[in-house]
């Protein structure tokens, strides 16, 4: 249960707040590694695509970072994201979001 003022808060911003308190659908993840660039961290989030038969997207309303090579990624929150070698290489990052802050409807306008 949130805090009055919170659940009024997220009113005023146009948020349900029982979005808030339910589980996310999606699992985040970002590229790690001096390495990184576009190319690089497209190629890799198609490599974990096709290992764990999910679809990957680029997360657009996350910021790519200062240097524009930190990009974020998500994929399905069932996905066996622990199990791919990218993960198990260290190539990549997870990210947990255990609540759906991550919902796209907040960010599309």
């Amino acid at each position: 249960m949130l805090p009055p003022a919170v659940v009024a808060w997220l009113e005023s911003e146009g948020v349900d707040p029982a979005q808030v308190l339910s589980p996310s659908p999606w699992r985040f993840f970002r590229v790690t590694g001096p390495f990184q660039c576009a190319a690089v961290d497209l190629e890799l989030a198609g490599s974990v695509a096709t290992e764990l038969g999910a679809e990957v997207t680029a997360v657009d309303w996350l910021p790519a970072g200062r240097a524009g090579s930190l990009r974020f990624f998500r994929l399905p929150a069932d996905a066996p994201l622990a199990q791919c070698r990218a993960s198990r290489e260290g190539l990549i990052q997870v990210l947990a979001l255990p609540i759906s802050l991550s919902t796209d409807s907040w960010f599309s306008a």
